[in-house]
Order: structure tokens, then sequence, then C-alpha cells
């Protein structure tokens, strides 16, 4: 008798045979098709039978394992139960089960997203999906669908966890189950920082500083700062391993929005936390110069730029001098737009020194820091020294 396998699947073979040529009364025999394991926790014989009469040299066995070894043999027996040999056996190996696909999907510090496909669909079985040993709740389904999807929480912040699939019998902890999927493992991210500060160092640069969670206090993390316009574009990072970064290369008078999160590693960083506002202030003026100094009042120049011109910037001119106990100080403004980028300062006191300083202004309250000071004396009183300041 020549026996032979086809359709061999993770759980199923499907047997066919020939039987001898000289047998003319093959049709009216019971044959006994049985699959003998050849490891012994793999269970006990499992068989199918061809009735008399039926004519056929096929026959499914079921229910056998994944990855396991058999030895194929067939009998034939007639009426009266009497049975031939074994013909000789032919081995088989099932084959692996086709797994599901398992996804998941970091959502949060504490959450995850699991999704999966499926073709299986038992209405009587369910899947039950494992995040380590525990069973996600809300992630048993029926198998009824193609698409399943589900969602975990309360997890620990940077945390590595394994999940997968699995085919069971009931909804219940308890249940008998079967894997459906490969493990698949899933980092939670880790929690953003508190406190985020951002001040301007400069018209070019700020200074961002935070705190890290109570959790992640014994941790090390490297924390990266995003420094973005309003258009989104050009955006400006640093990286630190401390609690502070400063930014550079920024566009003066311009409104940032600063964001930081903190990365176990390269690649792999948390959700970044709620942005902060900072606005750069405009760039410092340069080449302030004093000219026709007097007991009382000077001339106070300044050079034009392309920043100064695009913005419309004004001016603020500051000149102070201290007394004994106390500070004088006079002020000159040199509006938007003026041609001339010049203005006198009045009042002040003869043959006495003077720090002078100016600003650049987009807007009340949004000046520049000042700049370098240029000192000067007015002159001392006196009829031939002391002129009224003529060009304003």
């Amino acid at each position: 008798m020549d026996v032979r396998t086809t359709k061999l699947t993770s759980k199923t073979a499907v047997v066919v045979w020939t039987p001898s040529v000289e047998d003319s009364k093959a049709s009216q025999y019971m044959y006994v098709v049985q699959a003998d394991p050849l490891n012994a926790t793999t269970g006990g014989l499992h068989t199918c039978e061809v009735k008399v009469g039926e004519g056929t040299f096929t026959c499914n066995i079921t229910s056998l394992l994944p990855n396991s070894d058999y030895n194929i043999s067939v009998m034939a027996c007639n009426t009266l139960s009497l049975c031939s040999k074994h013909s000789e056996s032919v081995h088989i190996r099932t084959l692996s089960p086709e797994k599901d696909n398992l996804y998941v999907e970091i959502l949060s510090p504490t959450g995850l997203k699991v999704t999966w496909e499926s073709k299986a669909k038992h209405p009587n079985r369910f899947f039950q999906v494992q995040l380590d040993t525990d069973i996600i709740t809300y992630c048993t389904h029926r198998m009824q669908t193609v698409d399943y999807a589900c969602e975990a929480d309360a997890l620990l912040p940077d945390t590595a966890y394994e999940l997968q699939l699995f085919n069971c019998d009931t909804a219940y902890p308890d249940a008998t189950c079967e894997i459906a999927s490969e493990i698949v493992k899933a980092q939670t991210w880790p929690t953003a920082p508190l406190d985020v500060t951002a001040f301007y160092e400069s018209a070019t640069a700020v200074q961002v500083s935070w705190s890290p969670t109570k959790a992640d206090v014994k941790k090390q993390y490297t924390y990266v700062v995003a420094v973005s316009p309003a258009t989104g574009a050009n955006v400006s990072t640093c990286i630190s391993n401390s609690q502070s970064c400063l930014v550079s290369a920024l566009e003066p008078n311009t409104p940032y929005k600063v964001t930081v999160q903190s990365c176990a590693h390269i690649n792999y960083c948390g959700l970044p936390t709620s942005p902060v506002d900072v606005l750069t202030p405009p760039s410092v003026p340069d080449q302030v110069a004093v000219s026709d100094v007097q007991c009382t009042s000077f001339l106070v120049t300044l050079s034009h730029s392309e920043e100064g011109v695009k913005n419309d910037y004004y001016y603020r001119i500051m000149s102070s001098t201290r007394a004994a106990a106390s500070v004088a100080v006079q002020y000159c403004t040199v509006s938007a737009g003026s041609k001339d980028l010049a203005c006198a300062v009045y009042g002040l006191k003869p043959n006495s020194v003077y720090s002078v300083v100016a600003k650049a202004c987009a807007a009340p309250g949004r000046c520049s820091m000042p700049s370098l000071s240029v000192e000067v004396k007015t002159k001392p009183t006196g009829k031939a020294q002391c002129l009224q300041l003529s060009v304003v």
C-alpha cells in the first residue's frame, strides 16, 4: 500500500493511499489512518476512518499539534473488524501556526494602543492580550471581525513591556489559550519635564530651564529643547544633560514657542511639554555717538540698521549722572521712521559726567537691552562756554 500526505497545516494533514493492484476487494474495506506522535508530550494517537463502501482513499486527520512530529500509517479492515498490518509509516512534521499580526502604538508615558488583524472567525472563541503576565481586560474580544483595537493605561513611564495575543476558549482569566501572535516588545515614553521657563539672554538667544518629575529624579535623561517661530519653520534646538539650555541663533524681535522633551536614549523621547511663549527683543543699537556738547545739552546720534528700518523701531536715549546721593536721568526719543536718527538731550548739569545709552523699541515695553555706555562731560558754566544747542 502506497501512503502519502498532502495539504499539511499546523493542525491537520490529508492522508492519501493507493491499495495494492492485486487487491480486488479494496473498495469493500474500512480504512483506519493513524498519526502516532513521536514525542510523548504531544499526546496520544490521532485517527480517522473511511467506512466500507465509500470507495475513497483519502482521510483528513485533525487536532494535531503545531511543530510536532508524527508517523502516519494506514490499516485495511474487513466487516469482521479483522485488520491488516500497518502500512509502511510516513513521517510528517506539522507546520508552525500562522500568527496574527499584533501592533503596539505608544500613546503616552502611561498608555498604549494595541491593534491586530486576524483571519480567524470563531464566534465561540475569544482573543486575549497579555501585557507581561497580566491580561488587558479591555482587549478581550470575540472572534467575529477582522480588525481589533484596544488601549491599556495606568502603566509605568519609561518601562519596557512584552505583549502577546492569545486565542482562548472563554473570555475569562482562567481560559485555555493558544498563542496567536509573536511577542511584541514596547517601551512607554519618559514623562515630560515640569516648570518650563524661558527668558531671553539677548536678541538672538533664549535661556530655557525646567525641573524633572519626582519619579525621574534618579534617572539620567537627555533633554531636547525646541524653539519654534510662529511659522513652524527653522526650528532651533539644543540638547542638555542638565536642567537648562541656551538656544542661540534666533531672530530678533520674534515670538517663539518653547518645548522640552525627556529622552531615554537616541531617538526615544517622550511627548513635548506644553509650549511656553517667549519674545526676543530688538537688537541692541550700535554706533551711539555724542556731539555738540554744551553746558546743559548734547546731541545723540545713532546709525541706521536694516533690522530697525524693517521693524520700524523707535529709540529711547537715556543720559544719567550720579550725584552724591541720587541719580539724575534725562531722556529723549527718536521717533519711528525718522530720517536722521538723532535727538538732543536737555536739562543737564554743567560740568558733569553723563553715561549715555540707547534702546531700540518695537512697542512700549518691548525694547532691546541697553547699548554700550558712552561717557560724556558737559561744559562748565561760563558765558563763553555755555551755548544753546542749535541742532535738534
